[in-house]
């Protein structure tokens, strides 16, 4: 049923369109009138109609401004709007309530009329859509719960064309964001969504699916596809590895847990519990990942068989002594141990990283630094309570990014005023090799025997710029000495370390506004 609401004070257009419209041909049941849009808003607040047709100029209250608080209202009425009047302002207030058209008196009989049948057919569309898309989500959860209604469930798969007697299969797609992101992550549900969408069109030929955020787990979304003879487990993992790599093109990162292959979709309970197994690893294993039931028991281990505690006095050791080298090989070693842990162990491992906090929060009390100007430093966290940070972190591995950088910052602070040794070495290799195109901080840091976030950090104190801004400002300063020689240009590119002149040329226009031939060309007269 869709219900239609006539604004307009002239009653003579009141009862023309009343009249003359086809209502009912094209799909309009109950049609009701309104003199000014002070009416019209207060029937709008019972009737809530689905199309609104309204004249803009009238007495108490015009069009606009009725549309304005009927939106503010949350009615998500059709907009076509009525005037004798076709000025810009009027327009863009039209625009602006994504009103559907804008129609100029006087009105043309089979024009409003075909305008108003492609506006109910699109909004018996948008209701089909949506009753599929609640009906998914419902089925997609539904087939996770043994307890579920066979009967119900039966018709809920016919109607979306899924198989109900072939092998299937139960993935589960977690995404893995803090707390603090869950605005992000609503966007990425969408984004993530519609990539599954598509994987799903292009094997089609041998799956189907149906997929829908979980109605337990807000971060995690549902999928269940056929996995019938003609494709094999690993070709779902491929699509899922497939699904990984652009869910993070799209600033996504994502777990992905594949379960058992069942009989048909009544034992997709099975698959489904498999699969949450499965899930449970994602702290452990971290993002870009895709798990199934590979006998990853056989590896578990339980953490009083592991040498957490050592290792962490280790850390706080070459910590203390001013060891970046060997707090990052105590790091890696600490975290490959911690990847056997048992799936039941998460909160046992935040427990030690807060553990490992509270020391190094401690070590950088009794320096005389603070933690929150670290937190106000670094761009990627916020100033919090440890403990709340901790439980914050969706994987170790999003732990081990933030306790690198906090090393690196502390291990920057705590050497010698007056001493700036990295930073001299970085800038002397930087002087000296300035044409070779593989000059980087991966590299220099390998020369140095340092790690690159702690080069970067005493490169940064001492000079104010990145490293890499550096090469660049240095590259260009060189650069533009060298465009004052009988040089081409290709020359001058690999001297100051780019192998591609192109490159080169787009590097020296962003820093300089004119291209190398153009600042040549007036530094020669």
């Amino acid at each position: 049923m869709i219900k239609a609401l006539i604004v307009d004070d002239e009653r003579r257009t009141r009862d023309f369109l009343l009249r003359y419209i086809p209502w009912s041909d094209i799909g309009v049941t109950s049609v009701l009138t309104a003199p000014d849009g002070l009416q019209a808003l207060e029937l709008a607040m019972t009737f809530k109609p689905d199309l609104i047709l309204s004249d803009i100029m009238m007495p108490k209250m015009n069009g606009i401004d009725m549309a304005k608080r009927i939106r503010e209202n949350n009615i998500q009425s059709k907009l076509i709007f009525l005037s004798a009047y076709s000025e810009k302002p009027l327009l863009k207030s039209a625009i602006q309530l994504q009103a559907i058209d804008f129609i100029e008196k006087p009105i043309d009989r089979d024009e409003i009329t075909s305008l108003l049948s492609r506006t109910a057919q699109s909004i018996i569309q948008e209701r089909n859509e949506l009753d599929l898309n609640l009906l998914q989500r419902k089925t997609v959860n539904d087939l996770c719960n043994e307890t579920a209604n066979g009967h119900s469930l039966s018709s809920a798969l016919n109607k979306l064309q899924f198989p109900g007697d072939v092998p299937c299969v139960t993935i589960l797609i977690k995404q893995l964001q803090a707390a603090k992101h869950l605005s992000v992550m609503a966007n990425n549900t969408h984004a993530v969504l519609s990539i599954l969408t598509q994987e799903a069109v292009s094997l089609m030929a041998h799956v189907k699916m149906i997929f829908a955020p979980s109605a337990v787990e807000g971060d995690v979304i549902v999928v269940h596809c056929t996995a019938a003879s003609a494709i094999s487990m690993e070709d779902i993992k491929d699509m899922c590895r497939r699904l990984l790599t652009q869910a993070s093109a799209h600033g996504t990162s994502v777990f992905i847990s594949v379960g058992t292959r069942v009989a048909d979709c009544k034992n997709l309970p099975q698959s489904f519990a498999a699969a949450q197994k499965g899930l449970g690893k994602s702290f452990f294993l971290g993002e870009a990942c895709v798990t199934g039931q590979e006998k990853r028991g056989e590896r578990e281990r339980s953490l009083a068989n592991l040498n957490i505690e050592e290792l962490i006095e280790s850390i706080i050791s070459s910590i203390k002594q001013n060891q970046p080298e060997q707090t990052e090989l105590f790091f890696q070693q600490l975290f490959e141990v911690l990847r056997e842990a048992e799936v039941e162990q998460v909160t046992q491992v935040r427990q030690f990283f807060y553990m490992l906090l509270v020391e190094i929060q401690e070590y950088i009390n009794s320096n005389q630094l603070n933690l929150k100007q670290f937190h106000e430093e670094d761009m990627d966290t916020e100033h919090q309570y440890l403990w709340e940070m901790v439980a914050e972190f969706p994987t170790m591995y999003h732990f081990k990014h933030y306790v690198e950088r906090l090393t690196a910052w502390i291990f920057g602070k705590i050497k010698e005023p007056g001493s700036n040794e990295t930073a001299d070495a970085v800038l002397n290799i930087i002087n000296h090799r300035i044409s070779d195109a593989n000059l980087g901080v991966s590299t220099m840091a390998h020369e140095l025997y340092l790690t690159p976030s702690y080069i970067c950090q005493a490169f940064k104190r001492k000079t104010g710029v990145t490293i890499n801004h550096y090469i660049t400002n240095a590259r260009i300063k060189l650069a533009k000495a060298l465009l004052q020689e009988e040089l081409l240009m290709h020359e001058v590119a690999e001297r100051v370390g780019y192998n591609d002149p192109k490159y080169f040329t787009k590097v020296f226009k962003k820093s300089e506004g004119v291209t190398p031939s153009e600042y040549q060309k007036r530094a020669r007269s």
